[in-house]
């Protein structure tokens, strides 16, 4: 009995001392929150509308915003209350899901990024918005 309880204390010790040397991870949240919405116009096109937030979703203006897409990228600014907009030409696009990268940086280093997805449908050529994938660790 004895030696059992000596093996498995042992044992316990040994994992705890192996565990405690592995490095815990590095991951920290992105200075900024992006909040973004899809909407189709009349032409088809989307039209790319967020905001730029801090953790306590206080707007933040004069942030620089760049948005890729479809191999090309566009730099934004947000206005006073922390908005964006962009359209996305999408009549030239062929029938397949596309994701949109939104990535937001200022000059003081803080920065934030997320991304959101739409699909083009090869009949009618249009649309179909689906909802955004929120990144929030770095």
């Amino acid at each position: 009995m004895n030696k059992k309880l000596i093996t498995i204390s042992t044992v316990a010790i040994s994992c705890m001392f192996v565990f405690s040397n592995i490095p815990s991870s590095d991951a920290k949240l992105w200075d900024y929150l992006i909040d973004v919405e899809l909407s189709e116009n009349s032409i088809n096109n989307q039209f790319l509308i967020g905001t730029v937030v801090d953790h306590a979703y206080n707007p933040i203006s004069d942030v620089n915003v760049k948005v890729t897409f479809a191999g090309k990228s566009y730099l934004l600014k947000t206005n006073v209350q922390g908005e964006f907009g962009k359209e996305l030409d999408t009549n030239e696009l062929k029938p397949r899901t596309y994701s949109v990268l939104i990535s937001a940086f200022s000059d003081d280093g803080k920065k934030g990024m997320t991304k959101t997805i739409f699909q083009v449908r090869s009949e009618e050529h249009t649309s179909e918005l689906q909802s955004p994938d929120h990144l929030v660790c770095r």
